[in-house]
């Protein structure tokens, strides 16, 4: 069976993320807050984007 369940980081507010093909995770970790790439193996989370305070990805285009 599988492994049991491993905290890999802090994430206050997480809002989603995805796991990717190389099985590092790409998530939102706070609001407001950019995306962030989490090692699934454990290690340190490396911020890959960073936003205006009143930014977010859900919707890049503005209000609608």
């Amino acid at each position: 069976m599988g492994r049991g369940l491993a905290v890999l980081c802090d994430a206050p507010i997480g809002d989603g993320g995805s796991w990717g093909q190389d099985g590092d995770i790409i998530a939102s970790l706070n609001i407001p807050g950019g995306l962030s790439r989490i090692p699934s193996g454990g290690g340190a989370v490396e911020p890959l984007t960073e936003l205006k305070q009143d930014a977010t990805h859900r919707f890049p285009q503005g209000p609608a």
